[in-house]
């Protein structure tokens, strides 16, 4: 059981994608993602492996594999930690932090 969710972008706005199919599990986890171009080819899918539900949190996956289906590549994301919670200081999110 589970829901397939059909997005695209709204009227007059730009994206790299016409169109995207979301796989929604039973759980209410995103388990996979297909990308469209403007020609209703499949660009790109993003899997999401490794599921694991965290408290407050909702689902993560510690694994993420994106297959680049014109290009014939694929893309690894391992999680091998992650906290929540932490205290992070404030200046690391502004314009200054990220050109250094």
């Amino acid at each position: 059981q589970g829901w397939w969710i059909e997005a695209r972008p709204n009227m007059g706005s730009t994206s790299a994608y016409a169109k995207r199919e979301i796989w929604v599990d039973a759980d209410y986890a995103i388990s996979r993602i297909d990308y469209f171009n403007r020609e209703g080819l499949l660009v790109k899918t993003l899997q999401n492996r490794m599921l694991q539900k965290y408290p407050h949190g909702g689902w993560r996956p510690n694994r993420v594999e994106i297959d680049n289906h014109l290009e014939q590549r694929q893309t690894l994301i391992e999680v091998r930690e992650r906290r929540f919670d932490t205290s992070l200081a404030n200046q690391i999110f502004s314009q200054e932090f990220l050109s250094d």
